[in-house]
């Protein structure tokens, strides 16, 4: 995993999502009782982890390649649920991070579904309406290629519209339990 900590000023500190993230829910696993230690352990980790890189021809037909990553925590209480975070500093672990976050969030609320998260190293505000989804079809084609249950992407309430329409289209290339949740799933958002 990539290592995200600062480079100066913080070392007897981490300050990274992903370590933030376990150390919470240690302190909460804290309250619960009967729960067997190879239990949390299991729960600490995301269940896999996928790195790609993608080219994208931009507008001015000029060809960037990106970076991406899939988080898929656990599967136990169904289909991965996360959407996709578009910052030109998103890394491994902090996608790793809001995976875990999702999990926790679908299990407090009773949710059937597991928690994922995917994260495209871009600056979406420096990206054209076409290109971020060129960005957002290439990203969801790669994953998915490389993983059979790649889980459903949700908007969040920041979501502008535009943004959630870019893969209305392709409902199969989400997994989902039910046609339903297949078209209502299946959006990408910049963050």
């Amino acid at each position: 995993m990539n290592d995200t900590r600062p480079a100066s000023g913080c070392e007897g500190e981490d300050l990274s999502p992903l370590h933030i993230s376990q150390e919470q829910f240690r302190r909460a696993t804290a309250h619960l009782k009967g729960l067997k230690k190879g239990l949390l352990d299991f729960l600490s980790y995301p269940k896999r982890t996928i790195s790609v890189c993608f080219p994208i021809e931009m507008e001015d037909e000029s060809v960037t390649t990106f970076h991406g990553y899939r988080v898929l925590h656990n599967s136990i209480m169904g289909p991965g649920k996360g959407g996709i975070r578009y910052h030109p500093c998103v890394n491994e672990g902090e996608v790793t991070a809001l995976a875990l976050l999702m999990t926790w969030k679908c299990a407090l609320m009773r949710i059937p579904f597991s928690g994922a998260k995917g994260g495209v190293a871009c600056d979406p505000k420096q990206l054209s309406q076409t290109e971020l989804r060129r960005i957002t079809r290439r990203f969801i084609q790669v994953c998915r290629y490389l993983v059979k249950d790649f889980g459903t992407s949700q908007s969040p309430k920041s979501t502008r519209q535009r943004d959630s329409r870019y893969c209305p289209d392709r409902p199969a290339l989400i997994t989902t339990p039910s046609r339903t949740l297949q078209q209502s799933c299946s959006c990408a958002t910049p963050s």
